[in-house]
């Protein structure tokens, strides 16, 4: 019997509201910067460079996609 490639139905989901890129880049920041909290350090970015990332995911999100 041939064997068929299993098909899987897309599942709905929300839009990213940051690129992978950008998350990449912060969490290389805060290795780099030595930063051991993810929740102290994304206030940071918040705080501090919005001009750069005006748009944030919540720190679940952002720990999901880095992991």
């Amino acid at each position: 019997m041939p064997s068929r490639p299993a098909s899987f139905r897309s599942r709905p989901s929300p839009a990213p509201v940051c690129s992978d890129a950008e998350v990449f880049t912060i969490a290389l920041v805060r290795h780099l910067l030595g930063r051991p909290g993810e929740r102290g350090f994304l206030a940071e970015v918040r705080r501090d460079l919005s001009h750069f990332f005006p748009r944030l995911p919540t720190q679940s999100v952002f720990n999901r996609r880095v992991r």
